[in-house]
Parts: C-alpha cells; structure tokens; sequence
C-alpha cells in the first residue's frame, strides 16, 4: 500500500467529506519522517519499514474504527498512544476533534509532544502519567485504548473516562474470545453496555474491535490501584 492508497482508502471508508487530502499527506510525510528517524534509537514500533508503514502501522491502525462515526465525536481520549496510533492519525483525519493522549512512558510522551509540534496540529493534550492516576473528572466522547492487557483490565481502565452516551472501542486480537465470559456483568457494574464487537479481517489476518456505550456514571472508586486492576474485576466488593 502506498500513501496515496492510505490515504484513498481511510477516506472512502469513513465517508469524509471535504478532505483536504494534500494537507494530510504532507502531516503523514512528516509523521513518517520523524517516527522513522526516532525509532532507530527509541524503539516506538516494529513496523516502520517503508514497506508496511502504511498499510500496517496506519491502515490497520484506522481500520479497526471503522464503525465508529467519527463526525458526532468532539473529544477523543487515547490511552497508551506510545507512538501516536491511533490517536495522532484520527486527528489528521478528522481535525476538529479535541485530542487528549494519557502514555505512562516518558520518552514516548516527548516523541509524541514533538511530532505534535511538527505536525502543527491544535487541541492536542499529551498527559505523561498512568491512566489509572489520571483524575475522571474530564469526561470524552470517546475513549479508546489498544488492548494490550485483558479485556477486563482495559474496561476498567477506560470506561470511567467516557460521557454519558460516550463510546468506548478497543480494539483485540483473536484471542480476546477467551477473555470475554464476564464482560456483560463487568459492564454493568461500570454503568456500561457493550454494543458489538466487529470483525475485519485484512491482510489474512483477524481484527476484533469491542465497542461499549456508556450508560451512566460509573462508581468513582473505579479505576482502582493497578495491583488490584490486575487480580481481576471486584463486581462490586
């Protein structure tokens, strides 16, 4: 895939009108440029190669959102960005949404302040510090988080940060069916109700995407301290 071909197909996929596709991909030259250049010594992803940058590293990286309607979205909040995925490119995509980034690793927080700047992109918020420290007080329209960890451990983590009626999409690998028996009872225990779970499959390979809706205020004792995140969900003890 090239970059034109990226940029081509995100487009039609998410129906974006009145894209201003040489601006875009003249950010994405930029991104590209400097994540290639960072990542020989900071190691931000595997996939920086000329090769798969666009169609793995970008492409799969939007996809995955694909059900998501990204026009009615005004805040956006993207846990554990690392190297600005997914965060970063839905902003260039979609302009007007306000952006807030949470990354606990310093050195990705500072590439991520960088290419910000180099990308010259407005209401971007990047906030080096745990998730789980990070106060509710803010609320998004959306919330997302790579799942990295067990479905469970991620809902915890991200449900309290959504609106009521907000979305929470997290996208998992196949695997995640093993990791979902609970998932209805930990929802509702978080004031939340998960809407679908969509399947793409690209490149022969499967991509599961959980979206969940936020449907009410969720306990504020929730997220609890990682130790305890990570011992498995309390439903209500």
């Amino acid at each position: 895939m090239t970059k034109n071909q990226f940029i081509d197909k995100t487009v039609a996929s998410f129906e974006i009108e009145n894209c201003n596709k040489d601006k875009i991909s003249k950010q994405l030259d930029v991104y590209k440029d400097f994540l290639q250049k960072q990542n020989s010594v900071m190691n931000l992803t595997r996939l920086d190669g000329d090769d798969v940058i666009w169609s793995k590293y970008f492409w799969q990286s939007m996809m995955v959102y694909r059900m998501v309607d990204f026009d009615s979205v005004k805040t956006l909040l993207d846990v554990g960005s690392g190297s600005g995925i997914p965060g970063i490119v839905i902003k260039l995509f979609f302009p007007n949404i306000k952006l807030t980034i949470v990354e606990a690793s310093h050195k990705k927080c500072e590439f991520m302040k960088q290419l910000v700047d180099k990308l010259h992109l407005i209401n971007v918020e990047v906030i080096c510090q745990r998730i789980e420290q990070t106060s509710t007080s803010r609320q998004f329209d959306l919330v997302t988080a790579k799942a990295v960890a067990p479905v469970e451990t991620i809902l915890e983590l991200t449900v309290p940060f959504g609106k009521s009626d907000g979305l929470i999409v997290i996208p998992k690998g196949k695997n995640f069916l093993s990791e979902v028996k609970d998932l209805n009872k930990e929802l509702k225990q978080l004031s939340a109700q998960l809407l679908l779970v969509d399947h793409i499959n690209d490149d022969g390979l499967d991509f599961y995407t959980i979206i969940a809706k936020k449907t009410g205020k969720t306990n504020s004792k929730y997220p609890r301290d990682y130790k305890k995140i990570i011992k498995g969900f309390d439903y209500g003890k």
